[in-house]
């Protein structure tokens, strides 16, 4: 019997193309340029007149490569918003020793005007365009990059190895923008919060359109996840078996655990059935396989014990998902096939913790 492998996705950090306001004219940019000295070896280059669609782009002249090594974690610098903003997504939240990108948004109290600010490595293979007329403007020694927009305005530039994007959700001047970049701090790093892993129930949201029936306005939806942000230990280990369990022979092996999102992934097969077993430093996304209109039977879901910690248990007409979490890692295992709840604990309750230096260098090559 041959069973299509079902593999958990792998949770980034998006990058929201969401963006800000600001409420009135801002004092003029001249007044602030002696707050900033940031020289680097790349740059925000205008290279329009080579992508042969009449847009305009920009792309960093001699970028970071994609394997570049970068400070672990990078520099997290401090944006204070404008008075009425409140901190809506907060990116210390989900911040650890391996973090390179943050996310942050600010929200005035009606909801209406948002400022959103990305900060990430200056990646040689970034490229960004969008609708507007572009300013390039010296500020100090940075080179800020303003896309004025009608009903929206970006801000975008580099301080040392990081690229800054400020956008707002409201039309701005190149000045109005450059009061915003003024209020970025270099200096005052900000940490990460930490907090304990919590199990959330599900719940979503219907997609909303207009009267006519043509803009879609809302569309998102959230199961049951794990969220929560431990700190790190030097070290990160995951869980697997000193040998397959008997029956299964180990397929692949997926890692990435020293990044920002880090997961180690190990995928085993059988005759009959097949499994995966995910262990994780960041929060995710269970129980996937829980149609919608079930969110709120809780009854679905049951609270068990494995290796003493807390976990998670779902049943399914296919198969079987088992959470649990234990210090600062998530483990989650997804099994397809015929399987007891006592099986699947047996399972769970083999799985021993491994040093990741120890199986670092054995990754399979996929099918």
């Amino acid at each position: 019997m041959t069973l299509t492998k079902k593999r958990k996705k792998i949770l980034l950090i998006a990058l929201p193309a969401a963006v800000v306001v600001i409420a009135a004219a801002m004092t003029a940019a001249v007044l602030l340029l002696s707050r900033f000295s940031s020289v680097v070896p790349w740059q925000l280059q205008n290279i329009s007149q080579y992508n042969g669609t009449g847009k305009t782009e920009y792309a960093i002249a001699n970028g970071l490569e994609s394997n570049a090594e970068l400070p672990q974690p990078m520099p997290f610098y401090a944006f204070t918003p404008p008075e009425g903003y409140t901190h809506t997504e907060n990116a210390q939240e989900t911040a650890n020793r391996y973090s390179t990108h943050y996310y942050d948004e600010y929200k005035t109290s009606d909801g209406e005007k948002i400022i959103s600010l990305t900060q990430q490595p200056a990646f040689v293979s970034w490229r960004y365009s969008a609708e507007g007329s572009y300013q390039e403007v010296q500020f100090g020694d940075t080179k800020v990059v303003c896309r004025m927009g009608d009903e929206d305005a970006t801000a975008i530039w580099i301080h040392d190895q990081t690229l800054l994007t400020l956008f707002v959700n409201q039309h701005l001047d190149e000045n109005q923008l450059l009061e915003l970049v003024s209020r970025i701090d270099y200096e005052n790093l900000r940490q990460p919060i930490y907090s304990p892993w919590e199990f959330h129930w599900g719940s979503y949201v219907e997609t909303v359109v207009d009267n006519e029936g043509e803009d879609v306005i809302q569309t998102s939806s959230k199961y049951y996840e794990i969220t929560g942000n431990p700190q790190l230990p030097e070290q990160i280990q995951y869980y697997g078996y000193a040998q397959p369990p008997e029956g299964f022979e180990l397929n692949q092996r997926l890692t990435e655990l020293n990044s920002q999102d880090g997961y180690w992934m190990e995928f085993y097969t059988g005759e009959e059935a097949e499994f995966n077993i995910s262990t994780r430093v960041t929060g995710m996304q269970v129980f996937d396989d829980i149609r919608r209109e079930d969110l709120n039977n809780h009854d679905l879901i049951q609270e068990i014990t494995v290796k003493g910690n807390q976990g998670w248990y779902h049943q399914s007409d296919t198969g079987a998902e088992l959470v649990f979490v234990i210090d600062y890692l998530i483990v989650d295992m997804v099994y397809e096939g015929e399987i007891t709840q006592e099986e699947m604990l047996s399972l769970a309750e083999s799985l021993v913790q491994k040093p990741l230096e120890e199986e670092a260098s054995s990754t399979l090559s996929s099918e």
